[in-house]
């Protein structure tokens, strides 16, 4: 049996904003960062982490979003 596994473009998936600066895709990111997938992951991680350094304020979305206890 094939193992398959699913893969996101990271430009479309992880980087396309409902808003501005990126708070938007928080659930997203923060669902994301929860899969087994290695390759889901760590783009999620990459995401959320940018968006965290150009977006100081977007610290208590994390919160909400329960991502800081993952």
């Amino acid at each position: 049996m094939e193992k398959e596994t699913l893969r996101f473009d990271e430009t479309v998936f992880f980087t396309k904003q409902s808003d501005s600066n990126g708070i938007g895709n928080i659930p997203q990111l923060a669902i994301a960062i929860r899969s087994s997938d290695k390759n889901i992951q760590i783009p999620a991680l990459k995401s959320l982490l940018n968006i965290v350094v150009n977006v100081p304020e977007s610290v208590e979305a994390l919160y909400e979003n329960d991502v800081v206890s993952v």
